[in-house]
């Protein structure tokens, strides 16, 4: 009977991992959207301003990268606890 219960926790402390996982998951995919957003916007407002499409296109690979470096730590913490 003991061996029931434990393995019924352990299989709901698995569940919650999960929806934990899930959710954060969900808030990082937010906020990246978001932050792409506000850079769209701001390149658009930088466009409007009469900057130089070389500006644009050197702070469009600097997002790029942030955006890159951004994934990449994300899947390096994922694959360090998972």
């Amino acid at each position: 009977m003991l061996l029931l219960w434990l393995l019924l926790l352990e299989a709901l402390l698995l569940w919650l991992l999960l929806l934990w996982l899930l959710l954060l998951e969900a808030l990082l995919l937010w906020l990246l959207l978001l932050w792409l957003l506000l850079l769209e916007a701001l390149l658009l407002w930088l466009l409007l301003l009469g900057f130089s499409l070389l500006l644009l296109w050197l702070l469009l690979r600097l997002g790029l990268l942030l955006v890159l470096l951004f994934v990449l730590s994300w899947l390096s913490l994922l694959s360090a606890h998972g």
